[in-house]
């Protein structure tokens, strides 16, 4: 039986691998990161990149922008992963040019819309990224984007980054946010977008 550290496990270099059995301080678990699930559908690493993972489900919903070579969320084993969400509406159109604290409102609204498509919530935010064109703006902004986000958001902090970037896709948007979460109830399906 090869044993070798899991390098694509939440829990990695705690647990060691034993043919797809996470062992961890006299724990054993089935392990679900992608590459056990690769192995265990027959696939190699490459075939599994280069094609659909197993379960994994993607959510696009009608509230949010047209998704373009991208998807707004997909969820897999109880994760859910966001792209990047913009202050755009449904329509793809960014709203509120040159107003920092109103883009991040939009974006964070964005961010809900996508973590309830997944079945997720807020509180339910592991980590945050944010990325921002301008960041002498977005200080400038600190007092309304904390009230935007408290009420988007409540109290809960995951760890959280902020990167300052050059640009972003559309060149209107000045913030661009990320999410990672866990999924604590079933995915609205109620939308036809949501495969």
């Amino acid at each position: 039986m090869s044993r070798r550290a899991c390098t694509l496990s939440a829990l990695r270099r705690q647990l060691i691998h034993e043919n797809g059995v996470h062992k961890q301080a006299g724990k054993t678990a089935t392990c679900t990161c992608i590459l056990c699930l690769v192995r265990a559908n027959g696939k190699s690493e490459r075939e599994s990149v280069e094609g659909a993972l197993p379960n994994v489900r993607i959510f696009n919903p009608a509230n949010l922008a047209p998704p373009v070579g991208f998807a707004h969320a997909g969820a897999a084993h109880g994760w859910v992963w966001l792209g990047g969400q913009i202050s755009n509406d449904s329509s793809g159109e960014v709203l509120f040019a040159g107003d920092m604290s109103a883009q991040f409102r939009r974006a964070l609204q964005n961010v809900v819309a996508a973590l309830a498509a997944a079945g997720s919530r807020p509180e339910d935010a592991i980590k945050l990224t944010y990325f921002v064109t301008d960041l002498t703006a977005y200080r400038a902004a600190l007092k309304p984007i904390g009230v935007a986000y408290r009420d988007l958001f409540g109290r809960h902090y995951p760890p959280t980054s902020l990167f300052e970037v050059k640009g972003l896709f559309e060149p209107a948007a000045m913030i661009e946010i990320e999410c990672v979460a866990i999924q604590s109830r079933a995915p609205d399906i109620a939308d036809p977008d949501n495969t």
